[in-house]
């Protein structure tokens, strides 16, 4: 288990993936999720879906049948949401946080600050990423996804505005 791996599971980060055409990650992950969960908010807000199992093919030519589809209860800014993630038995694999999630949000990622500004939330919030030390950047996937943001003086609309 790389140490970027132990960081995600252990403070319940998904990995930001804008290749991955659909959220997804381990048992292990989501329970990881649900024991915070059931910790800070008394509730795991998870919802199981144990008939949706999509399969995946991966680069490698792999094909990965997973054991449920969650919803996962997030809360961003003044906002609450689900974002959809299929859960696969593999041990130990965090959360890849797909670019359907990252456009749901409306993300703008500045790649060279490891920032973020959530436009269908609060375009005028910049959060800050973590980044692990191979360089994937993290976002939290409990509490709130704009906790410990900057607010900027207007708001982003999109990088051909003027």
């Amino acid at each position: 288990m790389s140490l970027v791996t132990t960081q995600a599971m252990e403070q319940c980060m998904g990995i930001i993936d804008s290749g991955a055409t659909a959220s997804l990650g381990s048992i292990d992950a989501m329970e990881s999720i649900v024991k915070k969960n059931i910790a800070q908010k008394g509730d795991s807000r998870i919802e199981l879906d144990l008939e949706k199992r999509p399969t995946f093919k991966f680069g490698n030519g792999l094909t990965k049948t997973c054991v449920s589809t969650a919803q996962l209860k997030v809360d961003a800014g003044n906002h609450r949401g689900n974002m959809e993630v299929h859960v696969h038995d593999t041990p130990q694999q965090p959360i890849l946080v797909s670019r359907k999630a990252l456009r749901s949000l409306g993300a703008v990622i500045d790649f060279e600050r490891n920032q973020v500004i959530y436009r269908h939330v609060d375009p005028k919030m910049v959060v800050n990423l973590m980044e692990a030390e191979n360089g994937h950047l993290l976002m939290p996937l409990t509490g709130n996804l704009t906790a410990g943001g900057v607010p900027r003086e207007t708001a982003f609309q999109s990088l051909s505005d003027e």
